[in-house]
This record gives C-alpha cells, sequence and structure tokens, in this order.
C-alpha cells in the first residue's frame, strides 16, 4: 500500500489469543464513511468488511496512558524510549496513511 490509502486497521483474535487477523482499509486516505477491506477467501469467497474505528487509536490512547503514569520502578527506561517511539511511528502512520505492518508480513 502507498501513502494514499487509509490504511486503518481492525483485528480479530480467536478465544485463546493465538490466532489474530488484522484487516486494513483499502479507501483513500481522508475517505467519508467507515473503513471498508474488500478480498476474497481461497480465491472463491468474496468478502467485505466494514467497520468505524481505526484499531490503531485505540493503542495510540493506551500507550499515551501508559506515559503520562508515574514512573514507579516497574518500567525501566529503555521500556519507556521504546514505548516513545512506539507512539511516534503509530503517529506518523495514522497520519500520512502508512499501514503498520502485520506479524508474518515480509520486512515485519
Amino acid at each position: 500500500m502507498t501513502g494514499n490509502v487509509c490504511g486503518a486497521t481492525i483485528e480479530f483474535g480467536d478465544d485463546f489469543g493465538d490466532n489474530s487477523s488484522t484487516f486494513r482499509c483499502g479507501k483513500p486516505l481522508q475517505h467519508e464513511g467507515d473503513h471498508c477491506e474488500s478480498g476474497s477467501m481461497y480465491d472463491k469467497n468474496p468478502y467485505t468488511l466494514a467497520w468505524t474505528v481505526d484499531d490503531r487509536l485505540a493503542e495510540v490512547e493506551d500507550i499515551e496512558g501508559l506515559l503520562a503514569r508515574p514512573r514507579d520502578g516497574v518500567f525501566d527506561d529503555d521500556y519507556y524510549v521504546s514505548e516513545r517511539a512506539r507512539l511516534e511511528r503509530l503517529k506518523a502512520e495514522i497520519a500520512e496513511g502508512v499501514p503498520s505492518p502485520v506479524l508474518g508480513e515480509v520486512g515485519a
């Protein structure tokens, strides 16, 4: 995907937490209405999935909440630095319409 595609994500996991699927919006940046991904499973079962909230926005809120808490010695400075970097990367991806990598993708 290029920078002119929305790239909003939604992730679904199973009951055991060991499998998940991530879907990405393929609409243009700054589109109106729901996010949407369409495709086919096994080249024969077409699907269209529509959703309203980008999961990355919730992740940004979670990280910001974590970083706003007083440091209590549970996490070391390296952890805070890595979370701050992840926060900035997510914000840039959302602003530029770059999809976040999914586990198992080349280069992820």
